[in-house]
């Protein structure tokens, strides 16, 4: 599915952005506000957890590193509540990618910082794009059950 079919069906979708740089939050929640998705911003791992839990996000994009609880914490304890949620995961530094992918907790992207416009749009169109395959297996599912 094309990104530009794939944002107008998601219009409106929620996005949980947990980093504890503000000018971070300012600027994904700038981009994805011009990509017709709404963004709700966290500063820290446990305010992303609580808003996760208030506002139900269908993406949810969280730095690796951040004070209270961080970002890989924050992604299992959401994947142990909705395992197919997509997330994105922003760091500093490459060299961290071992500990992204822990065997507990599947990452859809990750974002080097610092990032591009392209790089985020490409983000959240990956993350889009697992969403509507898991909406289509669901729904041969159903079909397949149903006959």
């Amino acid at each position: 599915m094309s990104a530009g079919v794939l944002f107008a069906k998601y219009k409106g979708a929620k996005v949980l952005v947990a980093d504890d740089e503000p000018s971070i939050l300012e600027l994904i929640g700038y981009i994805l506000e011009s990509l017709g998705l709404e963004c709700i911003a966290a500063n820290d791992g446990i305010e992303g957890l609580r808003k996760y839990c208030d506002h139900s996000p269908v993406i949810v994009m969280t730095d690796l590193y951040m004070p209270k609880k961080n970002g890989l914490m924050l992604a299992q304890e959401i994947q142990a509540m909705k395992p197919d949620i997509p997330i994105i995961v922003m760091t500093g530094s490459i060299s961290e990618n071992s500990i992204i992918f822990s065997p507990n907790t599947h990452i859809t992207d990750v974002l080097l910082k610092p990032f591009t416009l392209t790089d985020v749009i490409l983000a959240m169109k990956k993350a889009l794009q697992q969403l509507e395959d898991a909406e289509k297996e669901h729904t041969a599912y159903q079909k397949n059950k149903l006959s």
